[in-house]
């Protein structure tokens, strides 16, 4: 039966509702046994899912594991093991370029995808205007649904 209260009975189960509201949805739930009902699944399936909720982390106060080299925090330790991987990074990208006379990552990455775009300009304006009757025979596999072995 819908009472007319199931909305109020979610929000009043969540805090979500003003005082004077709540106080109204309490005293609809002792009187209707569908609201009460639905009250109590949900602080059924509330409770049940509270006992698969992990426990907190339990950190230990700060003594001898908690330090690096020679009594340094272990965050010193942790920072320059990043600054090192940084350092190895740049420098995997930037080296092999530096020979060349322009950086690693800049130089092979743009000709990368000139090179890709020049190809789909190309191979656009071969299929909007063919030069010759080859593409089309190139393509009519492909169009076929076969395996390619017409040309391309």
């Amino acid at each position: 039966m819908d009472c007319g209260y199931r909305e109020r009975t979610i929000l009043y189960f969540y805090g979500e509702l003003p005082a004077g509201i709540a106080d109204m949805v309490r005293e609809h739930v002792g009187t209707c046994a569908s609201c009460s009902a639905d009250l109590a699944l949900l602080e059924g399936v509330a409770s049940g899912l509270e006992a698969f909720r992990p426990a907190p982390p339990v950190f230990e106060a700060a003594g001898p594991a908690a330090a690096g080299f020679g009594g340094r925090p272990a965050f010193i330790l942790r920072a320059a093991t990043a600054g090192a991987l940084a350092a190895l990074f740049l420098a995997a990208f930037h080296l092999p370029g530096a020979w060349r006379g322009q950086a690693g990552w800049y130089g092979g990455i743009e000709e990368g995808l000139e090179d890709v775009s020049e190809r789909i300009l190309t191979l656009q304006d071969e299929m909007a205007y063919p030069a010759n009757s080859d593409f089309d025979y190139a393509c009519s596999d492909l169009e076929a649904g076969g395996n390619g072995a017409g040309g391309i």
